[in-house]
């Protein structure tokens, strides 16, 4: 037992003063977080937000039509503000943006 409690405390030394680069998500992988992915997480958050309003509203919850205007608006602010970072995306993320974009997409109106 001490040897393994050893191994941990020498595992957790190796990375003093490195700043961590891993989080952890919400289904239990581990991704390196950097910049574009803390903009892909925000985004992610107002469209799961978005559509879960918008599904309450299609379904005559007339009590979120103010919420689903203010973040119909958030919405539609995100991919210009991702593009402008698209040179920096791996094909991962982007793929993941387009799959983000893909389910908000059946409620943004025109």
């Amino acid at each position: 037992m001490p040897l393994a409690l050893f191994a941990v405390f020498a595992v957790g030394l190796s990375s003093c003063g490195k700043e961590s680069q891993i989080a952890t998500t919400t289904n239990g992988a581990a991704t390196p977080v950097n910049e574009v992915d803390a903009m892909i997480n925000d985004y992610e958050k107002v469209a799961n937000e978005y559509i879960r309003v918008a599904s309450r509203l299609k379904g005559g919850d007339m009590s979120v039509t103010v919420r689903y205007i203010d973040l119909d608006a958030q919405v539609r602010e995100w991919p210009p503000k991702l593009r402008r970072v698209s040179e920096k995306m791996i094909p991962q993320q982007a793929q993941r943006v387009a799959d983000i974009s893909a389910r908000t997409a059946t409620y943004l109106q025109k």
